[in-house]
């Protein structure tokens, strides 16, 4: 049951990095072009961040507890 809620807060802590960097691209460089560097900038944080989570994720997927390992799974 929590697995929607988490997946929902990890997309929405992702979006506001990315908002973030967008935001820090307008101020250094004006608007022109400054989705294209915010991405280029933020992709690598908000891909490391989910693979990190992936593998916490995965590393549940070893207890010994049901519950634990459903939810890793």
């Amino acid at each position: 049951m929590s697995m929607p809620s988490l997946v929902y807060v990890l997309g929405l802590s992702g979006a506001v990095h990315i908002v973030n960097y967008y935001q820090e691209a307008v101020a250094s460089h004006g608007r022109e072009g400054a989705s294209e560097r915010a991405l280029r900038h933020g992709w690598g944080p908000t891909t490391l961040c989910a693979f990190t989570t992936a593998l916490g994720l995965g590393s549940l997927c070893v207890s010994n507890l049901a519950p634990i390992q459903k939810f890793g799974f």
